[in-house]
């Protein structure tokens, strides 16, 4: 049989949006868990990646080596991790998205300075968020074509 939602006003669509969304990270989770991986070790690799893990502590540098090579074996043997070795995956996200929001700032930078046409939708490589009013060269005129070293220099 076929059941049917009658979706008639937005609160009704925000009830069902946030249950999928608390059961994704219920499940999402519970999974990370369950091989002892943190968020951020899901993260493809790339250039940006790359540059914010090699500006990482060593000591975490090399937990993340071993939570990744223990979750691949675990996956290799078909088993988990006992819950009592279970431990939060979202509990580093600040630190890992303070460093590649700076990484990504300074790839954007980068390529602004360089004019390098850059575009977020039609890129192959991963991009990372970040406040986009922090940074000088997302200002409606710099992206206007006006000139970026007049913006630098406050002409």
């Amino acid at each position: 049989f076929v059941v049917v939602f009658v979706l008639t006003s937005a609160s009704t669509m925000s009830l069902v949006f946030n249950a999928l969304k608390k059961w994704h990270t219920y499940w999402l989770r519970k999974r990370l868990q369950q091989y002892g991986l943190q968020y951020h070790d899901l993260l493809t690799e790339g250039p940006i990646l790359d540059k914010a893990l090699a500006r990482m502590p060593a000591d975490m540098q090399e937990a993340r080596e071993r939570r990744i090579r223990r979750a691949f074996d675990l996956s290799l043997k078909k088993k988990y991790l006992p819950e009592t070795e279970w431990v939060d995956p979202f509990q580093e996200v600040e630190t890992y998205d303070k460093l590649l929001s700076q990484a990504q700032i300074e790839a954007d930078e980068r390529k602004h300075m360089n004019d390098e046409y850059w575009n977020t939708m039609f890129s192959m490589d991963k991009w990372y968020s970040y406040d986009t009013d922090k940074v000088w060269f997302w200002d409606p005129e710099v992206l206007s074509g006006k000139d970026a070293v007049q913006k630098l220099e406050g002409r």
